[in-house]
Parts: C-alpha cells; structure tokens; sequence
C-alpha cells in the first residue's frame, strides 16, 4: 500500500501541486461567503497538506529505473540521473561493458535518493555453467551398443549457409585474425553487443546526455560502417538512442561454417549461449574451462529439437559435453530446449537431469542448423 501511494505521488507530485496552485485561490474566492471560517481553514490545511507530501516525495524520493539489458557504463549513467548509487553483487567482477543481468529492487520501486541499487553483471563469473559427471560419458564411437540401431536418433538438417570450397578456404587462412564489421544500427543494445561479440569485436557506446529514459536502447550509428575488414578485437563505437527506430533491425550472424574448427583442431570445444556475453571454452588435454574475452572463432549457429519427451519436467536441465569427457556446459532448461546457441564441431553428448534421472543422446556438430535428437534414459 504504502509503494502504491509513494508511486501515485512521486508519478503525480507535478501535476497535482500545478493544479492546486491554480484552483486554491478560485475555489477560496468563490466559496468565501459559502463556507464557515473553520471549514475553510480545513480546506486550507488539506491543500497545504497534499502539497507538503507532494513537495517531500519529489524532493526527497526517486523511482528505480530498469537497469537490464544495457552495459554497466549505461546503467551508471542512468543512475546519476535517478541520484542513485549503483552496487555491485558480491558475486560479479568490475566489467564497464558487461551487460546488467539482474537488480536488487524491482523497476519503479520508489525509494529515497541516494539508495544504493545492487546490480548483477553477466561477466566472467555468471556466464555458461559448467557441469561436472561423476565419469567421463561414454565415447561418441559407443553410442550405439545394446539394442539401439546404427545412427537411430540422431538426425540434422541441411546447413543454411554455402560452404566456401578447400582453395577459398586456403586462402583466407593468412587472414584468420581480421573480420569483418557487421551492420548493428537499428538493433537494440543487447543484440548489437551479442552481434560484435559473435564476430571477433569490441565495442564503446556513447549517448546524447539530454537522450530520454528507456527500458531499452537502440543503435542509432556505428563507428566503422558494415563490411570494413578489420583486426579482431577491433573497438567499434556505438551511438545509442532512446527512440524507437522507424525499423527494428534482427541480428543476423554471418554463418561460415567451412572455417568452423572440430575438437581435435581446438583440444575442446567453445559454446555460447545466445543471450550471454561472453562463450566459455573446455580443454581436453587440462580438463578445465574458461571464458572467451574475444571469440576469434567462427561459431556454428545449432538448435536442437526433440519429438518425444518421454515425459520429462520441463524444468530439468539440458547439458552439452564433449563425448568420453566428464565437463560440460549447461544449455538451457528443457522449456527453453528451442532456442539457439552457438558452438564449434565435434561429437557431443546431449545429456538431460531431471531431478537425479538422466537421459541421454548423442549428436555430430559440423554445420549450422536444426538437430534432431532422440533421448534415452540411462
């Protein structure tokens, strides 16, 4: 209740205190001779009254923006603007250019100025999980023993980009570490960053200071303009704008699955899951993991499908790992089993927990597309 008031007032406080300021001295002039003396003093204290709240929760309260979706350097901004601290959970580490993951306070919470808002970044610590098996999985070459079929269950779709053939191939080989700049205008903010990520960039944005909030920004102009050929790495400048464009833009990653690399080329794998920053890379000859600050990898772009459920909570979790390796990444949530992700070739088991009961299936990554796969429990 007392949120709802503080929000009614602070949403208000303006327009209210404009309008009694007009009406007091008509509504005193026209009643002066139709009130009692002491009913206009009642009438006197209740205006001063609504205009004393008013004064007190626009002077001395603030509403909490929405701080997800846009980099730490925005988020800080947008709190100077709403006198607001900006924390840190105790879990992330400093990243100017991490996008916001999540905030302490809900957005329009009303709250007194100078209250310190705690934010979550999506940086090195809080990107893809990483699972551990208690063995290593079973070899790719195995998945078929027992009654099952050769290559039951396991189906994939035509790739969606051309391949480039073996001399074309050659002769970019030279040029592995240059990219090229991709077209983010009229992308909103996160889809830009995931965008530049994708192929090899970096990126600085930059804003109007009088630009109007919003709960998202879009890319309104980008320093270097689509097709350049640049290093990877490069820092691409991005000018945002609050306004919704006359087009929203989709991103779309440039496939070139000929140039993606196996497991054997790279000693492991690199996944990205398409709503975080930054991919995460296992080594097999280590056993470890890490987070990729630049991807200097091409990527193909999968999404995995399954035709028969066989009953399982959708809630249970949905883990990739390389086959006869016992460290993997966590994919998503069973309900979320649609969505794409982004990762490098090889022989990989699908391996879903459902509150202790797994299931499994098995699947070679080497073209960008749609796999259909076929769970069996263990």
């Amino acid at each position: 209740m007392a949120q709802f008031l503080l929000r009614l007032i602070n949403n208000t406080w303006g327009f209210v205190v404009t309008i009694i300021s007009v009406i007091y001295p008509v509504i005193s002039w026209l009643l002066e001779n139709k009130l009692s003396k002491r009913m206009r003093v009642v009438f006197t204290l209740v205006c001063s009254t609504l205009l004393l709240c008013m004064g007190i929760v626009g002077s001395f309260f603030t509403d909490v923006p929405d701080f997800t979706g846009i980099s730490y350097d925005s988020a800080r901004d947008i709190a100077d603007a709403h006198d607001l601290e900006l924390g840190l959970d105790d879990n992330t580490e400093l990243d100017n250019s991490a996008i916001v993951e999540s905030q302490n306070y809900e957005v329009s919470t009303i709250v007194l100025k100078g209250t310190k808002v705690t934010i979550l970044l999506a940086n090195k610590s809080s990107e893809v999980a990483t699972v551990t098996y208690d063995e290593s999985l079973p070899n790719y070459e195995d998945k078929n023993t027992g009654d099952e079929d050769d290559g039951e269950g396991i189906e994939d779709t035509d790739s969606t980009s051309d391949e480039k053939d073996v001399n074309e191939q050659d002769e970019t080989a030279d040029d592995s570490m240059m990219t090229v700049v991709p077209n983010v205008v009229g992308l909103e903010q996160s889809d830009a960053i995931n965008l530049l990520y994708l192929n090899g960039l970096s990126f600085q944005v930059s804003w109007d200071s009088s630009m109007a909030y919003s709960d998202v920004y879009y890319i309104e102009a980008q320093s270097i303009e689509e097709g350049s050929e640049v290093e990877m790495g490069t820092v691409i400048g991005l000018t945002l704008t609050s306004d919704v464009p006359d087009y929203v833009a989709v991103a779309v990653y440039q496939l070139d699955d000929a140039s993606v690399k196996n497991s054997d080329e790279l000693d492991g794998f690199i996944f990205k899951q398409a709503e975080c920053t930054n991919a995460s890379r296992y080594y097999i000859s280590t056993n470890t993991t890490e987070v990729v600050e630049l991807l200097s990898e091409q990527m193909y772009e999968v999404a995995l499908r399954i035709d028969d459920l066989k009953g399982i909570n959708e809630e249970a979790i949905v883990s990739i790992a390389l086959s006869g390796c016992n460290v993997g990444f966590v994919v998503c949530s069973l309900n979320e089993i649609d969505n794409v992700f982004y990762i490098t070739g090889g022989d990989y088991v699908i391996t879903i927990d459902d509150a202790g009961i797994y299931y499994t299936a098995y699947v070679t990554i080497d073209r960008s597309g749609e796999y259909f796969i076929d769970v069996h429990s263990n």
